[in-house]
Order: C-alpha cells, then sequence, then structure tokens
C-alpha cells in the first residue's frame, strides 16, 4: 500500500539573540521586519535599508508595507510591516486577525522564493512581538507546504532551507507553534487528496503509520462491531460505500506520566 503521508519537510529554523549585524544580513534571501505602528525616529537607526525604508514609509504611509533591497552580494529583499494595535473596527487585535495579517506579511517574500529568510521584531514589547513571530511562523509554514501533485512530471521549486530569527532578546520554545503547523499542513494534505487514493481502508493505513510514529493507541471498530453498538446513524451513511470497508478508528495517547508531589495536608 502506497504512503500518503506528505514527504514536504519543514524548513530549519535558527534563533540568533543580540544585535543584527551584516553578517547575519549577508546570510539571507529576504528579510521581514516587524515594527509598531507608529515608529519612533531613534528606532528606524536599527532598521536594515533604513533610509530607503524610512522614504517609502513616509511617501506611502502608515499602515502600508515597505520594500526595498540591501546593497550586499544577495541583494536581500527586505519587507517592512507594521503590526497593527487595533483592527479596522478599533477592537484588539484577535488571533485571526493577526493569523491574516501575517499571512499578507509573508506572501510577498515568499514569492521569490527564498532559500534563507529572516525575521526581526523591531521595537515591540514581548507581549507583542511573540505572538507575531508565532504567526509568522504558522503562515510561511502554510506557504511553503506543497499540496498532492500527482502529474506525472510535478513542478520543481525552491524550499525554503532556513528561516533565522534574528535580533532576538531570548529564544522562544516554539515546538508548539510547529506542531500546530505540521498539523495544519497534514489536515491540508489529507483532505487534498483525490477519492481514488484516499478511501476508508487507505485513510486507516495511514492514521496507523501515524500512530506508530508518534506512539499513539489505535482500536478499529469495523461494520460488525459497529452494528452491535447500535451505530446506526455512521451505518446508514456507510451504506452508501460499494466497498465494506468503513470503520470508526479511535484514538487515543497519554503522555508519560511525571512524578507526582503529595498534596499537602
Amino acid at each position: 500500500m502506497s504512503n500518503l503521508l506528505p514527504a514536504t519537510k519543514i524548513f530549519q529554523i535558527i534563533q540568533t539573540v543580540g544585535q543584527v549585524t551584516d553578517t547575519a544580513l549577508g546570510k539571507l534571501d529576504g528579510l521581514i521586519i516587524i515594527t509598531p505602528d507608529k515608529i519612533p525616529a531613534p528606532l528606524w537607526r536599527q532598521v536594515p535599508g533604513t533610509d530607503a525604508l524610512r522614504l517609502i514609509d513616509k511617501r506611502r504611509g502608515a499602515g502600508d508595507q515597505a520594500f526595498t533591497r540591501l546593497l550586499n552580494r544577495r541583494a536581500t529583499g527586505v519587507w517592512l510591516h507594521k503590526l497593527p494595535d487595533k483592527a479596522a473596527d478599533g477592537t484588539p487585535v484577535e488571533t485571526y486577525g493577526l493569523l491574516k495579517w501575517a499571512a499578507e506579511a509573508v506572501k510577498a517574500a515568499l514569492s521569490e522564493h527564498p532559500r534563507n529568510l529572516g525575521v526581526v521584531a523591531l521595537g515591540l514589547e514581548t507581549h507583542q512581538s511573540e505572538p507575531a513571530l508565532r504567526a509568522l511562523l504558522l503562515a510561511v509554514a502554510a506557504h511553503t507546504f506543497h499540496l498532492p501533485d500527482f502529474h506525472s512530471q510535478p513542478k520543481q521549486r525552491q524550499t525554503l532551507k532556513k528561516l533565522r530569527l534574528i535580533g532576538m532578546q531570548q529564544r522562544l520554545d516554539l515546538h508548539r507553534t510547529m506542531a500546530e503547523a505540521e498539523a495544519i499542513n497534514l489536515a491540508r494534505w489529507l483532505t487534498a487528496l483525490p477519492a481514488n487514493k484516499l478511501t476508508a481502508d487507505t485513510y486507516r493505513d495511514t492514521l496507523g503509520k501515524l500512530a506508530k510514529r508518534h506512539g499513539w493507541k489505535t482500536r478499529f471498530y469495523g461494520l460488525s462491531q459497529l452494528k452491535k453498538l447500535g451505530a446506526g446513524a455512521f451505518l446508514a451513511v456507510a451504506q452508501g460505500s460499494a466497498d465494506q470497508d468503513a470503520g470508526i478508528l479511535h484514538l487515543q495517547y497519554r503522555p508519560a506520566t511525571g512524578v507526582r508531589k503529595p498534596k499537602l495536608a
């Protein structure tokens, strides 16, 4: 049975603490800069490509992105994006609004198919920069993911290899964020598979591979078991299938339990 799981490997994330240096910029094909909606004059001095970006920003007005290139050997593209304080209706920016902003922020940079992309947050408080960086990571992961392509000669594309978070005050724990990114992309992948590829049987096999990889317990309830359990609604739907391979696969995961401290009396 063919493997229906995506083969796409997610990019490597490198976090660099400290000031942004020319050496760090020289490794990048593109750079996304996140700033407050209103940039104070002292902050502009920290912005790579500040002369051009400041001039463009002044012309275009607040809220618009600005773009320039650095005069280095990579001609690094630089996109300046301001993090909005409030949504268009004046309410605080919630999760959906932040993800929508992040999707727009990475779109132009990824259109150049960089192998090394940098992100730096300047002039933001931790409670602002951390959610913004996490949203950008999710957006980059979604944009760079390749959905199923069953052409005899799939289109060759340059893939993002490294995402560098530079100018960090401290490293972030991104394990959960990247797990979310992989889960979202897996769901997108499975829903994009054609019906002749993802059948009930191949779906069960695919989930079995995932369970083995991640240490999940599985239990499959076939049609005969479901009849005994009285799962009438499910059985009614399953009758429409020519193959009697439908069923319910129960997945279970329990993390390893640590040593629990005794409760105080």
